[in-house]
């Protein structure tokens, strides 16, 4: 620090530094803040608070959750939106295949109304005859989810390159992950197999045996409002995908006036005067490859 510009000109309206406090158990962070801020009062004049409040921000939020904080100079941060933009998008494909899958249930329940007509006759309940239809849903979600996992390992070299990301295999199969996996797994089981199985679990044993299914307006409504809703994402998804491909391609075609290849920048915020910048800027010119120099 004592290198530094800052270390060289301390004072009260001088706020640039990054200040980790260990507070005390129990102790009260609002509290902190308010006798933190009082001090600003106490000993910067008024013409020159260009803040006017000090405030604490968890260790564990720091990395999500400094983005927006003002005149932040680290180069090393994520983005809490884009974390939940990932994650909606990821609920939404999720959703879609959930309703992909009732839908395909629903056509295929023609298929499967003797059998279930049988079941029926030979006397299986209904709780029974919906078990059945969410063990189905159970056994395919899981093979998917099974196959997405080996997809993500195959990809993980492609999307750490692309984002930047140090992502590691290990990283994938934590306990907070695989539970995850099995939450998303009982969500997908129950919401998928759910309507096929109340579909399939309330029409009558005769009219399964003559495969004759009817359905009522509302179940009728209820398909027809899914498979709107399922275009009506996917549609949302391609427009959005092809919008970022267009932005993306753009900003790797910009002219930015400069090339940005083979140029070094070094801070000078700890030179001690103009002379000494010159010595360093004349020494920086003699070195081999060095094409030219600006400060």
């Amino acid at each position: 620090m004592m290198d530094s510009w800052m270390g060289k000109n301390v004072h009260w309206s001088n706020a640039s530094y990054y200040t980790f406090c260990l507070l005390s158990n129990h102790t009260d962070p609002a509290q902190i803040e308010k006798k933190a801020t009082a001090l600003i009062d106490k000993y910067v004049p008024k013409d020159n608070q260009y803040f006017t409040k000090f405030y604490l921000q968890p260790l564990s939020q720091v990395y999500l959750q400094s983005q927006d904080l003002r005149d932040n100079m680290s180069t090393r941060e994520g983005n809490i939106k884009t974390v939940k933009t990932v994650f909606f998008l990821s609920f939404l494909i999720i959703m879609i295949a959930c309703i992909n899958y009732m839908n395909l249930a629903t056509a295929r329940s023609q298929k499967n109304a003797k059998e279930v007509g049988i079941n029926k006759v030979l006397g299986a309940h209904r709780n029974q005859i919906k078990f059945r239809f969410y063990i189905e849903t159970g056994i395919i979600a899981f093979l998917s989810i099974t196959v997405g996992i080996i997809l993500a390992l195959v990809a993980l070299p492609t999307f750490n390159h692309i984002i930047g990301s140090g992502l590691a295999v290990p990283h994938l199969f934590t306990l907070e992950n695989m539970g995850i996996c099995l939450t998303i797994w009982l969500i997908i089981t129950l919401v998928g197999g759910s309507y096929p199985a109340f579909i399939m679990a309330n029409i009558p044993s005769l009219s399964l045996m003559k495969n004759v299914i009817t359905q009522g307006k509302i179940a009728q409504y209820l398909r027809k409002g899914l498979v709107i809703f399922q275009f009506t994402c996917s549609i949302i998804l391609i427009i959005g995908v092809i919008i970022i491909s267009l932005q993306m391609r753009h900003i790797s075609k910009k002219d930015l006036g400069y090339q940005a290849t083979n140029i070094v920048t070094i801070p000078i915020r700890s030179v001690p005067s103009m002379d000494k910048l010159k010595n360093i800027k004349e020494s920086i010119q003699k070195l081999t490859g060095t094409v030219s120099i600006a400060t």
